[in-house]
């Protein structure tokens, strides 16, 4: 806490700074960078004890970019070569959790699609060859089969046909649908499929086997993210019958309160100016109409109250704990088989789809080593498609609610998702506020998500800033604004660590950059313009903390090139 009240007031006095105002090389010149510079970008990444992803040189990796996908034909992502490199070079990202599809991989029971198979190595290749990290995302929105037209495939959904024929609202109250939430018990349960005598868990271990094989342990894959969102089974008629009104009573309680003389105010202006003993039906039908926005206002403003709003999750949390203690299970038996076919690979787990909005949740750990915990954060209003309210209260407590399960469960954490998939007015100041609550908090994640091209609009630049890419020693936190980027992190006292490296895109620094290091620590950087990326050396042994500030270069400041310019 010390350390932000710090970096604010350095963000407000602003301290001495040097610009790069070497000239750039001769034309046809390059000017390498020495051994001891090289930002080594590559290699397979660990969970250190410490609880932070590591490279080999043992430098904190901090993952960012976005989820990219398709959930239609194909099941691939549009993205060529060209539209990955334009990405790159527009943001800087290092790091793609590319969603696949089970129904693609096994469209029939044992049989796995070689063709899906290459796409997907395909795919791969094009993000490795950036120097971007992939996770490979086994994906499902509504279980898949006749629901979707992605996730499971139609053999394996045992929970029967959907009853419901459409939903007014968001997407996501299909899950209450009776056939969605009986095939995912059948997979928690590990039902056997008729066709083979073979359980469903057991099924999909082996289609992810086949895909992990086929893309061989590539360097550029940093794990496999076993099951995206994953739902109660069971629970849902077990355990939720009484829960879910439970849980709204409170903010509908303040609701009807609040709506009241809305009600009242709507019946009476439906009412004739000489008004009979009643008013004849279509006032009527109007009248109830307004009565019934009234009160969804009412419990809309009710809900949003945020110790209502986290009364109402809470009541969630007690069948959610039981419902980890199966979750936790399944991972250990489909990610112990994935981690057998690649035993370098991360592990990354989800907790019930829920907790993405803060219901509580309290998963064993499972048995798998480079354990990551990836649950997503997301605003449970604006996710369903209303405007946002300009508070970050609820996104803020549910992060808070991440960080500190993961540290229970010993893992790293990494937001698999975050964002909105609506594009509506005022998304800008939404995505603004997240970006600027998951920076200071100084974790890794994945914006929802990127279409080929949407990185030259300014609501997509809002969620991909500057940020420190490989940090020599433990990131603390970093924070941006329009012209600023600072970043503080204790340093590695580790002779061979390699340099900080610091992601600094065109979009936010035109003109090149100014750096400040307002600390007593001896250190030099050094600014590749060709690359955007600004390198940062402490000598070994160097105690402390370590700040550094970048601000926007003066215009024709060399834009190109290698700088290098010594702070003392």
């Amino acid at each position: 806490m010390s350390h932000s009240r710090s970096l604010i007031a350095l963000f407000v006095l602003g301290g001495a700074s040097l610009a790069c105002a070497e000239p750039r090389p001769a034309e046809g010149q390059t000017q390498a960078l020495p051994r001891p510079w090289d930002p080594q970008l590559g290699g397979r990444l660990r969970v250190a004890p410490d609880r932070r992803i590591r490279d080999p040189l043992g430098r904190e990796v901090l993952l960012r970019g976005v989820n990219v996908g398709k959930k239609s034909g194909d099941l691939l992502p549009p993205h060529s070569a060209a539209d990955v490199a334009s990405l790159v070079k527009a943001t800087g990202i290092n790091f793609v959790r590319l969603y696949v599809s089970w129904r693609g991989i096994e469209p029939q029971p044992n049989v796995y699609d070689p063709a899906y198979l290459d796409g997907i190595a395909t795919q791969v290749k094009r993000w490795n060859a950036r120097r971007v990290y992939v996770l490979i995302d086994m994906h499902q929105d509504l279980w898949g089969g006749t629901f979707a037209g992605h996730g499971a495939p139609e053999w394996a959904t045992l929970g029967g046909k959907s009853t419901v024929k459409a939903v007014d609202g968001p997407w996501q109250l299909r899950y209450a649908d009776p056939a969605v939430w009986r095939s995912f018990e059948a997979l928690w349960s590990n039902q056997r499929v008729p066709a083979t005598g073979k359980g469903l868990q057991d099924h999909l271990a082996g289609a992810w086997v086949a895909l992990v094989k086929r893309l061989q342990g590539r360097p550029g894959i940093v794990g496999y993210d076993l099951l995206n969102e994953p739902f109660f089974g069971a629970e849902v008629e077990r355990e939720l019958k009484g829960i879910g009104i439970g849980a709204l009573r409170p903010a509908a309680k303040i609701g009807l309160r609040a709506t009241a003389k809305a009600t009242f105010r709507g019946l009476v202006s439906q009412l004739d100016p000489h008004p009979t003993l009643l008013p004849d039906p279509l006032r009527l039908g109007r009248a109830v109409g307004a009565a019934k926005r009234g009160f969804l206002q009412g419990l809309d403003e009710a809900a949003r109250d945020p110790k209502l709003f986290q009364e109402s999750l809470a009541a969630l949390g007690p069948a959610n704990t039981r419902f980890a203690a199966r979750l936790s299970r399944f991972y250990s038996r489909v990610g112990g088989a994935v981690q057998a076919a690649d035993p370098e690979g991360l592990l990354f787990v989800e907790p019930m789809a829920l907790s993405g909005i803060g219901v509580p949740s309290r998963m064993p750990r499972p048995s798998l080593r480079n354990l990551v915990y990836a649950p997503h954060l997301y605003d449970a209003f604006v996710d369903s498609g209303q405007a946002w309210d300009g508070k970050p209260e609820r996104i803020t407590a549910a992060l808070w609610a991440h960080r500190a399960e993961a540290k229970r469960l010993g893992a790293a954490l990494v937001l698999g998702e975050w964002g909105n998939a609506h594009r509506h007015e005022g998304l800008e100041g939404f995505l603004g506020a997240t970006a600027k609550l998951v920076n200071r908090a100084g974790v890794s994640a994945a914006y929802w998500d990127h279409e080929p091209g949407e990185e030259r609009g300014e609501s997509f630049l809002k969620a991909v800033g500057p940020y420190p890419r490989r940090v020599a020693g433990t990131l603390r936190t970093f924070m941006t604004r329009p012209g600023r980027f600072a970043t503080i992190y204790a340093p590695s006292s580790a002779p061979l660590a390699g340099p900080t490296v610091l992601v600094v895109p065109k979009h936010s620094f035109p003109h090149g950059v100014r750096v400040s290091t307002p600390t007593r620590i001896r250190a030099s950087w050094r600014y590749d313009a060709t690359r955007d990326l600004l390198l940062v050396r402490c000598p070994p042994g160097s105690k402390g903390v370590m700040i550094v500030i970048v601000e926007p270069g003066e215009p024709g400041a060399p834009t190109s090139g290698v700088t290098t310019r010594e702070v003392r």
